[in-house]
C-alpha cells in the first residue's frame, strides 16, 4: 500500500485528477478523480521488483487543467532502514534496524567474515523483530559484515548492509585475560584477572641466565627459569602450570611487560592489583631478580627468596 498526498491552497477548482501508468502499459487517463477537499489517496499496488507505477496529478475546473505533477512508486519491497551494529563485548554484537511498514513475512540476516562468502544466519526472522544478536565471535581478529533484507513470499527487498571492524582497548577482557598491550599486527598481551599466590622467585645464588627485559621476552624467560630451576612453588612455575579461562600458556611477565601492566591497567584502577611489588621473569644477578612496585611504579630488584606478588600473563 502506497500513499499519495498533496497540498493545494486555491479553492476555486472542482477537484483533482490522477493519471496512472503501470510499468510499460499505457497511461490510464483520469484513473482517479477527487473532490477539491481531498488531500491524500492510498493505492494498493502489486509488488514486483521489475514494475514501477507512474502518476500524473493535476487540478481541474471544467475543461481547464493545471500543470501536471509527476511521481513514481517503485513496486518493490523497501529495505530495512537505519541498520546499525553495536559490539556488546569482544565476542558478541547486536544488529538493529527500523521497519515501519506492515505486510511483509519477515527478515533474512546474512553474515560475511573478512573477504569470505555470505552465509545465511537466519532465513525467517519474525516480521515484528527489529534486532538480532550474533555471538560466539572473535571480533578483534576479523572484519564482520552483515546484510538484512525483507521478504514476502518469493519477493525480496534489496539489502541493507553494515560492517564492523572491532578495535581492542586496554582493560577489555579478551582471550582469557585483561588486555594491557597491543602490537600493530592484531596481537597483544593479557594478564590474569587476579593475582596468583605470592611466591619466591627461586634458585637463590644460582644464575639462570638467558632472561631478558623487553616486551615479548616473558614466555622464553619463564621457560628458561622452570628448565634451569628445580624448586617447587616458585613464581615462574606457578604461571607456567596455570590453567585459567581455557588457556594453559600463561607465563611470568618480563620487566618491560610488567611495567605495561602498571601503566596501562593499575594507574587506571583496572585489574585488582595490590599496591605492593610484583615479580618479573627478568633476572638481575644470581641472587636478585627484577620487580616493580605497583604503589608508585618504581622498578627495582630484590632477593630471589622473598615472597612477592605474582600475576600471570599470556600472549594472543
Amino acid at each position: 500500500e502506497k500513499k499519495l498526498s498533496w497540498t493545494y491552497d486555491d479553492k476555486n477548482i472542482e477537484g483533482f485528477k490522477l493519471d496512472r501508468k503501470r510499468g510499460d502499459e499505457s497511461w490510464q487517463v483520469g484513473y482517479q478523480v477527487f473532490d477539491k477537499s481531498t488531500r491524500s489517496f492510498n493505492e494498493i499496488i502489486q509488488l514486483s521488483p521489475e514494475i514501477n507505477y507512474s502518476y500524473k496529478f493535476y487540478a481541474f475546473a471544467g475543461d481547464i487543467e493545471s500543470e501536471k505533477k509527476d511521481t513514481i512508486f517503485s513496486a518493490d519491497i523497501p529495505p530495512p532502514q537505519n541498520l546499525t551494529i553495536t559490539s556488546n563485548s569482544t565476542t558478541s554484537l547486536t544488529l538493529n534496524w527500523n521497519y515501519n511498514l506492515t505486510g511483509h513475512e519477515g527478515f533474512i540476516v546474512e553474515r560475511k567474515i573478512d573477504n569470505g562468502s555470505w552465509e545465511v544466519l537466519v532465513d525467517n526472522l519474525d516480521p515484528f523483530q527489529n534486532s538480532f544478536i550474533d555471538d560466539g565471535l572473535d571480533l578483534p581478529q576479523n572484519v564482520f559484515s552483515y546484510r538484512v533484507l525483507v521478504f514476502l513470499g518469493d519477493l525480496q527487498s534489496i539489502y541493507a548492509e553494515v560492517t564492523l571492524k572491532y578495535t581492542l582497548s586496554f582493560g577489555e577482557f579478551y582471550k582469557g585475560g585483561i588486555v594491557f598491550y597491543l602490537d600493530e599486527n592484531g596481537g597483544g598481551l593479557v594478564c590474569a584477572e587476579n593475582d596468583q599466590p605470592s611466591a619466591r622467585w627461586g634458585c637463590q645464588e644460582t644464575s639462570i641466565g638467558n632472561t631478558y627485559t623487553e616486551i615479548g621476552a616473558g614466555a622464553t624467560n619463564t621457560l628458561e627459569i622452570v628448565t634451569e630451576c628445580e624448586e617447587l612453588g616458585i613464581a615462574a612455575l606457578i604461571c607456567n602450570d596455570l590453567v585459567l579461562n581455557g588457556y594453559s600458556d600463561w607465563f611470568l611477565p618480563s620487566k618491560d611487560e610488567l611495567n605495561l601492566m602498571y601503566t596501562n591497567l593499575k594507574l587506571d584502577g583496572i585489574g585488582s592489583f595490590k599496591d605492593g611489588s610484583y615479580w618479573s621473569s627478568s633476572e638481575c644477578t644470581s641472587s636478585y631478580a627484577c620487580k616493580q612496585s605497583f604503589y608508585n611504579g618504581f622498578q627495582g630488584y630484590d632477593n630471589k627468596y622473598l615472597s612477592t606478588n605474582v600475576r600471570a600473563i599470556r600472549a594472543f
